[in-house]
């Protein structure tokens, strides 16, 4: 998967920053369009393969989700629904709350809860 559906994988597929890339994008570059499609066939086949064993909402984040707009994670949920061999409603993919801080956060939760414990 990081081979294919990081940040990294889509910087260097694009051969630019993920600004320049997505600004491109944005402005109607056919290039960058047929890279962030690419993109989002990988990640759609990834989703589709998780969703078959873990059934439940997909949260994408980390960096690249801050760049991501409502159409993206729209088309996103067709291409997982054009691919899927089980045909379903309930596949839900949503940005993140936690952004490119849920490394962080979740690090975080530990000290927390033993910190909360010592409060009982």
């Amino acid at each position: 998967v990081e081979t294919c559906c990081s940040a990294d994988a889509l910087r260097e597929a694009a051969g630019q920053p993920l600004e320049q890339f997505f600004f491109r994008l944005r402005s109607g570059f056919e290039t960058e369009k047929e890279i962030w499609h690419t993109y989002l066939h990988h990640l759609a086949m990834t989703i589709d393969n998780i969703h078959m064993i873990i059934h439940g909402p997909i949260l994408i984040g980390g960096l690249l989700q801050t760049y991501m707009i409502p159409e993206d994670f729209e088309l996103l949920t067709k291409l997982v629904n054009d691919m899927t061999f089980f045909q379903t409603k309930s596949i839900r993919i949503e940005q993140s709350k936690c952004e490119n801080k849920a490394t962080a956060i979740g690090a975080g939760l530990f000290y927390i809860e033993r910190f909360l414990q010592t409060l009982e």
